[in-house]
């Protein structure tokens, strides 16, 4: 016990599911099984919470994401609650269902995870390993840029800003366990920051009224240089992610070339 630094009651826990050597869940203890009944209860109770695609890997994958505060233990503890009158599955059984039969995940925002970056934990080869060298180089490269344009929008008749769409706000939010059987209205929130004088501006719409798709993000953009060249901007400098759904596409690409030309902004 001192050695594996371990207590008494989890040794007499593992004893009692221990049978010929072999440790066994709790539905096998019970030497029956579990019935469709029980096991079409958990599937309605795991089908009942509301999942939402996705923020930056919709091309990719067809994992939906849970409320953030959730986990299987609590969805558990919520399937209990539910099912009270009735007979219900241990833990394990409804773990073993969320894994196997049910593409979810529970969504925890993060950092954008660059590609090459992660490649590199997996002993890249020498060729790798230069490319790697140089994606290293440009990022400081445009490091350094960014900080040159963030200096230089404080100049007249320039401005420089970086752009980038919030993770999905669902509303209304809070503790209460019926939100969670909820299909909640998803709002989105497409954010610009101007280093110029340090304005951050909103575009916040509920998914009734829009999507988050590269016209919406053309729109949002639009108006903002609009908004500029009423203050006397000819050259704007933008930055965002590597995103090609919202920031990097053809649509977004057409919208600054028309407002570079509407609004009278510089050619350079």
């Amino acid at each position: 016990m001192n050695t594996r630094s371990i207590g008494k009651d989890f040794i007499y826990g593992a004893l009692k599911q221990h049978s010929n050597g072999v440790l066994t869940n709790k539905d096998d203890m019970t030497n029956k099984k579990v019935k469709e009944t029980v096991v079409q209860d958990v599937r309605g109770h795991i089908n009942s919470f509301a999942a939402i695609d996705s923020h930056y890997c919709r091309p990719k994958t067809r994992t939906k994401y849970l409320d953030a505060s959730l986990s299987v233990g609590k969805m558990y503890r919520l399937y209990e609650d539910a099912y009270k009158e009735h007979e219900r599955a241990f833990l394990d059984k409804y773990r073993r269902i969320f894994d196997e039969e049910f593409n979810l995940a529970f969504h925890k925002p993060k950092k954008d995870q660059c590609e090459i970056c992660t490649s590199q934990r997996n002993n890249p080869t020498g060729e790798e390993k230069e490319s790697f060298e140089e994606h290293l180089s440009n990022k400081l490269n445009a490091r350094e840029m960014k900080e040159q344009e963030k200096l230089a929008a404080k100049t007249p008749f320039k401005t420089s800003c970086a752009f980038d769409m919030e993770q999905i706000l669902l509303c209304l939010h809070g503790q209460s366990s019926s939100f969670y059987y909820k299909r909640r209205l998803g709002v989105y929130n497409f954010t610009i920051y101007d280093y110029r004088n340090g304005d951050g501006l909103c575009y916040m719409r509920p998914e009734s009224e829009g999507r988050r798709g590269p016209n919406e993000v053309a729109s949002c953009l639009f108006d903002y240089m609009k908004e500029r060249s009423l203050q006397s901007v000819k050259e704007i400098h933008m930055f965002s992610n590597n995103c090609g759904g919202q920031n990097r596409n053809r649509y977004v690409a057409f919208a600054l070339w028309f407002a570079r030309n509407y609004l009278s902004l510089s050619k350079r």
